[in-house]
């Protein structure tokens, strides 16, 4: 069953998307980080379907926000737990809604030379919300779309370097 789990999202993971389908860049992700990783998710979609892909071979390295619903708690966690962890690589995986509540937090970290990996997904909507709006409200969308900037040269105006990945095999 388990074998057939992991075909299962590998499968859903080769579905085309625009630009790069979510899954996708999950499993690619997963493929580069090296197995000490500290990962740390928000809330949201990006950050639940990221519990089906992560795997994690020693204890305390994935730091979740859970279902407390704190919006943007997925990259200062990634500081705090890089301050802890110094040595071991440390990615925040954050939708861009929940981004928006803690970029400025880039400027903390080249501040204080905390090297963290954001891997903001961006998708321009409060997707998590969106999808309320078509189960609760007949598809009637109310502030969960979000006019979001240019991610990657922002984190450059502030310092850090910043990429904005179109293809799927550049995530590495």
């Amino acid at each position: 069953v388990k074998e057939e789990w992991e075909q299962e999202l590998i499968d859903l993971a080769m579905e085309d998307g625009n630009p790069i389908n979510p899954r996708r860049a999950l499993l690619e992700l997963t493929k580069a980080v090296p197995e000490n990783t500290i990962i740390s998710t928000d809330i949201g979609n990006v950050s639940s379907t990221a519990n089906a892909y992560l795997k994690f071979n020693q204890t305390r390295r994935h730091i979740a926000a859970l279902t407390f619903g704190n919006t943007g708690f997925a990259y200062p966690a990634a500081l705090g737990a890089q301050l802890a962890e110094p040595d071991t690589p440390v990615v925040a995986i954050i939708g861009d809604g929940a981004w928006g509540m803690s970029l400025h937090e880039v400027s903390t970290a080249i501040e204080q030379n905390i090297p963290v990996v954001a891997c903001v997904f961006n998708n321009k909507s409060w997707a998590a919300e969106k999808k309320n709006q078509v189960d609760y409200y007949d598809d009637r969308y109310v502030g969960s779309d979000i006019k979001a900037p240019e991610f990657a040269e922002v984190a450059k105006s502030m310092g850090a370097l910043g990429y904005t990945v179109e293809n799927a095999t550049d995530i590495g």
